[in-house]
């Protein structure tokens, strides 16, 4: 069996997962408390988080208190930019359904 590594844009894919699962689970966050949940470097939440803010995916809402008083950028995301719409047929029926992020 052959084993294959992880390329750069593996390892990006993985990173912006675990920021949305973040964001997910906590309806505001800012990037340091990304950064501690997550294990990743401030640069590389930095880096994430606005290539996610331009594809419109997450936005920034508003000031939150940090750490020893300082003020930071709260994000969350952008749950109604993006909506799906699933359709189960059956025989007998069929279900309609609108999921947003």
């Amino acid at each position: 069996m052959e084993k294959k590594g992880a390329n750069a844009e593996t390892i990006q894919e993985l990173n912006r997962s675990l920021i949305l699962r973040e964001l997910i689970n906590n309806d505001v966050c800012n990037r340091a408390q990304i950064a501690y949940k997550t294990g990743l470097t401030q640069a590389a939440i930095s880096k994430i988080i606005a290539s996610l803010v331009e594809r419109e995916i997450i936005k920034e809402v508003s000031f939150m208190t940090g750490k020893k008083g300082r003020r930071s950028i709260g994000i969350c995301l952008n749950s109604n930019k993006f909506l799906v719409i699933a359709v189960k047929i059956t025989r007998s029926s069929y279900t309609i359904g609108l999921f947003d992020l």
